[in-house]
């Protein structure tokens, strides 16, 4: 898992994907596209919902 201050997640709870690395809604969903899961929009600084 990756994460840092940017904006948007791209999630996929059945394959454990969870990377907060994008900065802008596009790039997000252009790599969501290949089926690789859902784009979700965090607050700046929030914890991904599989945090430890």
């Amino acid at each position: 898992m990756r994460t840092n201050d940017y904006s948007w997640c791209l999630q996929n709870d059945s394959t454990g994907v969870n990377d907060c690395s994008f900065i802008d809604r596009n790039q997000c969903e252009a790599t969501a596209a290949g089926g690789l899961g859902e784009c979700a929009r965090i607050a700046p600084a929030a914890r991904p919902r599989d945090w430890h």
